[in-house]
């Protein structure tokens, strides 16, 4: 009577192998997700840390950051100023070579911050936006900070952090385009 052993072997390691082949995958998105995740969470991590800076300025001098712009505060009143109190640079970044009211922000293109009230709005230019519009009289105006250059998988993603959800034009976190807008802090401001 002949034994064949190795026929038996050889099935076992195919199916060992299938298994392993199985958990790499599962074990490989479970790792991008991971890593995705991180990068979000450094994201919020760093424009916490600029909203930190705006609190610390304000505190430094009393006053908000000078109206200049289109639709808001000039940023780099954060890295470079005279007004009385100031002890900055409150953050590592330069001022923007394509915007003189913004800082030149890593891996985006600038961050800013912006004056707007809290109603329904996904980009400034309506009457919506403006603290300072008529409509808009009596309601809290917030800094905004607001990104340039970020793709729509990542302000997604802030939303999905932030807020639970992903809506472009309410929440904490609005979006439009390539802008990024999260939602900081009251302004000492009275428009």
């Amino acid at each position: 009577m002949i034994i064949k052993k190795g026929a038996m072997f050889g099935l076992d390691a195919r199916i060992a192998l299938a298994i392993f082949g199985a958990l790499s995958v599962i074990s490989g998105a479970a790792l991008y997700s991971a890593i995705q995740n991180s990068r979000i969470v450094a994201f919020i991590a760093d424009i916490k840390e600029a909203e930190k800076a705006l609190e610390q300025f304000m505190l430094d001098t009393g006053k908000d950051l000078t109206l200049g712009g289109t639709f808001g505060a000039t940023s780099k009143d954060l890295v470079s100023s005279t007004a009385n109190g100031w002890k900055g640079p409150y953050l590592p970044y330069e001022i923007s070579s394509s915007d003189n009211s913004a800082l030149a922000y890593p891996k985006y293109t600038n961050l800013f911050f912006r004056y707007a009230v809290d109603s329904n709005w996904s980009h400034p230019g309506s009457a919506a936006y403006y603290c300072h519009d008529a409509s808009n009289a009596g309601k809290p105006c917030y800094y905004w900070s607001m990104i340039n250059g970020v793709t729509t998988d990542i302000q997604k993603a802030v939303d999905l952090y932030i807020d639970g959800a992903a809506s472009a034009n309410s929440g904490n976190v609005r979006y439009n385009g390539a802008e990024l807008y999260i939602k900081s802090i009251t302004t000492l401001k009275k428009f």
